[in-house]
């Protein structure tokens, strides 16, 4: 395990409470843990991540206005400022 998959084991076990020895070891997989366990709390106003809707499935090439859309909601979950 390199650096970085160790500070990302890190941050996993903050975001999710878990052990380290419960987190598994490549970084997809860490990503993919966080994703899956990470619960946001009110005492912890360090992450203010915000879940949003997702768009539905594009069943063709999303128009400007899907697209604005989806910015906008990337936006409002504070991934993009």
């Amino acid at each position: 395990m390199n650096n970085l998959e160790a500070k990302m084991k890190e941050v996993a076990a903050a975001l999710t409470g878990k052990e380290a020895d419960e987190i598994p070891g490549n970084l997809e997989d860490i990503c993919s843990f966080i994703a899956e366990n990470y619960q946001a709390s009110d005492s912890a106003p360090d992450f203010p991540f915000e879940q949003v809707k997702a768009p539905e499935m594009a069943t063709a090439a999303p128009t400007q206005e899907d697209f604005n859309g989806l910015i906008e909601k990337l936006k409002a979950a504070k991934i993009f400022m």
